[in-house]
């Protein structure tokens, strides 16, 4: 869990502020909170994601990320109040944006690292392996940045792993209750991913069948219940999607996408989405505007990973899962009309594939040598160095910069000149215009916790160092303290013979001078 703990913490140092997708889920909870309904009307200026039905403004990103985020912010208002915040002033306003991005976001981000952590080690991973998966996980991918900001990415990353880890788990033997109680978690890991973000349908249908599949292949679980706990879990978050749309849109199968009012194209296929282009492809894996290989080199070692869990036959299934999640995404993506994601870091509708990019990458550390792990610690600090560039400077750079790294975020950093985003979740941002403050004295709306206490440029960050300093003693001494874990036996083979019964040896009484009481 310290690892967890300390990513947590770590994206909680850091404050992004608005933009147009972000301002476009926020919308919707201010209008269930403050107008007890699911039009924006009376916000959405501040965005161009929005869709427009019969006169009337709704939010066009799917619901689940700020379904969840009502409660927290409904709670909260009035405690501003109480303590002297005005609710529906700017203050609380970033209070609630900071409160729901820790709650709805940061929270489940690190909590996937975790789910990372304990599924590596489930599989037979070392605890070096599987920490190092989880560190690779949170801070040297685009997940960091999506960690940080009101989207509905990293939720559902963290969604899909779940759903995932509980399928996988329910390939051991255990209690009716808690196979029942897992199969529970499946559909509802995978149904809110769904109604979060509607692509991990897919993903969602995938994780649920390895789930049914590991269940039917064992005679003492009650199937029954557990497949209905499944699609009993799934059929939930469906209603509640269904019902969304009934009252946003008239009908349970309309879309804000099919309604939006800035992008047209998301009218071509199936919600935008057509046959994959190559030239995409490329881009969003190794190019210097959205590639996922040049801002995280790590997952490229994910292929080795599985390559080595799939040495284990009944794991094939499980592995086959793990590897058409991504492959999923990446044709998805290099099909999407509007496949770059507009003001981003990075590929972010491949952020549900990067949790099950990780997780293998345990396997290849594990059981890697000195000359492999060398090089993925080289690629770690590679995407950790430029997630914290990002995070530190912007993670949303405007498009117009085909090579946001060397071209805004690298020099932005060198020079110190930090938390460049100047747009609140009250501010429309035109794209076509700059929203970064590269001049000291404009306002801006983003900043780190370094920043709140007085520090600038450079110094803002020494808190976070400490922090992780403080962690690296914690885990050492962790590690020193737990006593060396035995290799888990493996599971008898219930098919076998069980070999011929014969007399017990006496055991030999213990002798003066021989340890242990034997030869």
């Amino acid at each position: 869990m310290i690892v967890a703990a300390v990513l947590f913490l770590t994206y909680a140092f850091f404050y992004q502020a608005g933009g147009w997708n972000q301002n476009s889920r926020f919308d919707l909870v201010r209008a269930a909170v403050e107008e007890r309904t699911l039009r924006i009307d009376d916000y959405h200026t501040n965005t161009g994601d929005k869709a427009l039905i019969d006169g009337h403004y709704y939010s066009d990103k799917a619901p689940g990320l700020a379904l969840i985020s009502i409660p927290p912010v409904a709670l909260a208002r009035p405690v501003l109040d109480a303590v002297g915040i005005d609710s529906a002033g700017p203050t609380a306003l970033t209070l609630l944006t900071y409160l729901v991005t820790l709650l709805g976001v940061a929270l489940p981000t690190a909590l996937a690292a975790f789910g990372i952590f304990w599924l590596a080690r489930r599989l037979g991973s070392s605890s070096a392996g599987a920490t190092f998966a989880a560190l690779a996980f949170g801070i040297a991918t685009p997940i960091w940045a999506y960690a940080t900001l009101f989207w509905g990415h990293a939720l559902t990353a963290a969604l899909l792993l779940g759903g995932f880890a509980a399928a996988v788990s329910l390939r051991e033997r255990g209690s009716p209750r808690r196979d029942v109680l897992l199969g529970g978690l499946v559909g509802v890991g995978a149904g809110w991913a769904v109604v979060s973000e509607f692509t991990a349908a897919i993903p969602a249908v995938l994780i649920a069948a390895l789930a049914a599949k590991h269940v039917w292949d064992r005679a003492d679980a009650p199937r029954a219940r557990v497949l209905l706990a499944i699609v009993g879990g799934a059929f939930a978050w469906g209603i509640v999607l269904m019902g969304h749309n009934v009252l946003a849109f008239g009908s349970p199968f309309e879309f804000g996408y099919t309604h939006t009012v800035n992008f047209p194209q998301m009218k071509q296929g199936f919600f935008g989405v057509s046959t994959p282009d190559l030239s995409v492809l490329g881009e969003i894996l190794f190019g210097r505007y959205r590639g996922l290989l040049y801002l995280a080199p790590v997952v490229a070692a994910a292929p080795i990973g599985l390559y080595l869990l799939g040495k284990k036959r009944e794991l094939w299934p499980t592995i086959a899962v793990a590897g058409l999640i991504p492959i999923y995404y990446v044709l998805v993506n290099a099909g999407y009309a509007t496949w770059d994601g507009g003001w981003t870091y990075g590929p972010r509708f491949l952020a549900p594939a990067i949790p099950f990019l990780c997780f293998p990458l345990a396997f290849a550390w594990t059981r890697g040598w000195v000359l492999l792990r060398l090089p993925l610690v080289a690629l770690l600090l590679w995407g950790a160095g430029l997630s914290l560039v990002a995070e530190s400077t912007t993670v949303q750079p405007p498009d117009y910069y085909k090579e946001p790294v060397t071209e805004l975020l690298w020099p932005t950093f060198r020079d110190g000149r930090f938390s460049l985003n100047t747009l609140t979740f009250d501010e429309y941002g035109n794209e076509g215009q700059p929203l970064l403050s590269v001049e000291d004295g404009n306002d801006r709306a983003a900043w780190n916790l370094g920043e709140r206490i007085g520090l600038a440029g450079h110094a803002s960050l020494v808190p976070l160092f400490l922090l992780w300093a403080a962690a690296a003693v914690a885990w050492w001494l962790v590690g020193r303290r737990r006593p060396p874990r035995s290799p888990r036996p493996a599971a008898p083979d219930v098919s076998a013979e069980p070999a011929p019964s014969r007399p017990a040896t006496p055991v030999p009484a213990a002798q003066p001078g021989l340890p242990g009481g034997g030869p």
